[in-house]
């Protein structure tokens, strides 16, 4: 592949869903409430789901499980809930590309260090 044949693979992976905006939007009107996110994730099953498998992993360890979306968006927060979103759009995006461009697993490596040395 060549510079253009990457260019325009890259071109259509990166586009941000519907969701992202929305969610962006309400993290920024301080009129938004639990509900109105909900609103916006419960319409992807997908994001819905990964939503409660992390509400309910032994990272927040509740006693109990939470099978709400606006009781998973209040123990997980409005900020890491779009960071998951821009996650999945990146990691679908990389995989337009050939693993000899780049080595997926040192990127992720070395992005999960820079993170934590911060």
């Amino acid at each position: 592949m060549n510079a253009l044949d990457y260019a325009q693979k890259a071109n259509g992976s990166f586009a941000l869903p519907d969701a992202c905006f929305k969610v962006k939007a309400l993290m920024e009107d301080e009129q938004a409430q639990i509900s109105d996110f909900a609103d916006v994730i419960g319409i992807d099953p997908s994001m819905t789901s990964r939503l409660l498998k992390i509400a309910n992993s032994a990272i927040y360890s509740f006693s109990g499980e939470i099978s709400t979306i606006s009781r998973a968006i209040t123990i997980i927060g409005t900020q890491a809930i779009y960071n998951m979103m821009l996650v999945d759009v990146a990691a679908s995006a990389f995989t337009h590309f050939e693993n000899q461009a780049i080595n997926l697993k040192r990127f992720w490596r070395m992005s999960v260090f820079l993170w934590f040395s911060f």
